[in-house]
């Protein structure tokens, strides 16, 4: 993870090192530490800034983005 990443709570993240948790969502960022929640494992995990093996996901309109479940999306904006 960077260094210089600006990280906002609701921010979508997978983990390089587990990817198997699927998705991310970020709860808090603050004082060097970053709280994921991965609904798809129904994991919360709490991370430092520094040694986060996270990498920040996003989508463009036009993107189709497949669930956990199969359902399928397409990204309008």
């Amino acid at each position: 993870m960077s260094h210089s990443a600006k990280v906002t709570p609701g921010q979508r993240w997978i983990s390089k090192s587990e990817p198997e948790l699927g998705l991310g969502l970020v709860l808090k960022a603050e004082r060097g530490k970053l709280e994921m929640f991965f609904p798809a494992a129904n994991e919360q995990r709490m991370y430092a800034f520094s040694s986060a093996p996270l990498q920040r996901v996003e989508f463009s309109p036009g993107d189709v983005i497949k669930s956990h479940s199969g359902v399928e999306a397409t990204v309008v904006s």
